[in-house]
């Protein structure tokens, strides 16, 4: 302290000079990270769900031509070329398309071929984890299938951190914004939903930037322009229609009954695998049910602990399910996560790819629950609502996210979910 000054006498003072101190720290080291770390991009989770489909695709793709064509040889007597070789070569193709071109079809694209060559790849781990270079080892279809389960668990991530426009910082939607006007600049900025999406990013964009009043100036003159419609790639096409066919399915009124009695039979089975284990049976009823040899007693406790948790949560769901249906779809859905996460796991260790029939079953389980619960929500929101407030357009819905949040005024609130009201008011009167 300086001649003539002194302390106040009040402690509170100086607490909130501190404070002010370390909000201007906290401030500083904020602003000095965001200028160290890469800004994050909005098309990301789309391109990792396109990487992993295709992987997942070139990775069965490959196996089956490889056991209809009987393992063939490429190189002849002296040399063998192997498929790992052709995935190297599609990762160096689409990294010189990513250097090369702007825009995010040129991303996509590089996101789809990656994925090609990453399929390739990772099928001949069992050669390079094996002293024997066996492709046929034993465990390979486990690892990789581990391997794609993180990959899914790291587009989980993506999707919750990178929820939407609101989930950017300011440098983050201006960047996502040119990111867009990169792939529609020469004139071509007609199209309407990609107008709403750029002035969405620009909204949440600093004001006081120049660059963020000219960018929207500029789409207001695209603005006047007729609008086109907005055109789907082939995958998103693809994946929309099977979305709209099987949430139709699922609403029937004679889907849900189906459903809780599909989980039903799961449960009894594996009730009976666990007691048919431990009574010591291991003849042909056993191995169907997937009650696997004495040689890896480790991966019977395994598979049988995570039988026991799956057949518990549905024994949960069945007893809620007639008070609150929406929290006996949980339980379904939690038991379906155990058995792909956790149980399905060992069933690849042990009867390799024949386990996918066990894997695509219970994705069509969980992503039927996942409607189910997702058309409670709505029908709790449209009782909230009101029908009359919901726009309907093509048979989809727009749903708000929150009842705080009244309709939807901008085309990124709230999911577009399918909607018929003849469905709704089926599977709202729906009991069990």
């Amino acid at each position: 302290l300086g001649p003539g000054c002194h302390r106040s006498s009040d402690p509170r003072d100086d607490l909130d000079v501190e404070r002010a101190g370390m909000t201007s720290h906290g401030a500083k080291m904020a602003s000095f990270l965001r200028a160290r770390l890469p800004l994050r991009n909005l098309d990301a989770p789309y391109c990792v769900e396109l990487l992993l489909v295709s992987s997942v695709a070139s990775f069965l793709s490959i196996r089956a031509f490889l056991a209809a064509t009987n393992y063939p040889q490429l190189g002849g007597q002296n040399a063998h070329i192997a498929h790992l070789l052709w995935g190297g070569l599609f990762m160096l193709v689409a990294l010189l398309l990513c250097f090369n071109y702007h825009g995010r079809p040129t991303r996509r694209f590089c996101a789809f071929l990656g994925g090609l060559a990453f399929g390739a790849f990772i099928d001949e781990i069992g050669k390079y984890v094996t002293k024997t270079n066996n492709y046929f080892w034993k465990g390979s279809i486990a690892v990789i299938y581990i391997v794609f389960i993180t990959i899914h668990f790291f587009l989980l991530w993506l999707r919750s951190s990178l929820g939407g426009v609101t989930s950017l910082n300011q440098e983050e939607a201006l960047a996502n914004a040119l990111d867009l006007l990169k792939t529609n600049t020469g004139g071509q900025l007609d199209n309407e939903v990609t107008r709403t999406q750029i002035l969405e990013l620009l909204e949440h964009a600093d004001p006081e930037e120049p660059l963020t009043n000219m960018l929207k100036t500029y789409v207001a003159i695209q603005a006047q322009k007729p609008a086109s419609r907005s055109v789907p790639g082939v995958y998103l096409s693809l994946r929309q229609w099977m979305q709209k066919k099987y949430s139709k399915l699922v609403l029937h009124k004679w889907f849900s009954p189906l459903l809780v009695t599909m989980f039903v039979m799961q449960m009894i089975t594996q009730v009976i695998t666990i007691v048919l284990f431990f009574l010591g049976k291991q003849g042909t009823i056993c191995h169907v049910i997937r009650c696997v040899s004495q040689e890896t007693p480790w991966v019977d406790g395994a598979q049988l602990t995570f039988a026991a948790i799956s057949a518990i949560l549905v024994l949960c769901g069945v007893w809620s399910i007639r008070k609150d249906r929406k929290r006996g779809y949980n339980f379904f859905l939690w038991s379906v996560r155990v058995q792909v996460y956790g149980t399905q796991v060992f069933f690849f260790f042990t009867s390799q790819l024949a386990a996918l029939y066990g894997l695509f079953f219970n994705l069509a389980l969980g992503v039927a629950v996942s409607i189910c619960i997702e058309a409670e929500e709505d029908i709790e929101r449209l009782q909230n609502f009101g029908e009359e407030e919901q726009p309907v357009v093509d048979g989809y819905a727009r749903v708000p996210s929150d009842p705080e949040m009244g309709t939807s005024q901008s085309s990124s609130e709230g999911p577009w979910r399918p909607y018929d009201k003849k469905y709704a008011n089926l599977f709202s009167q729906i009991k069990f």
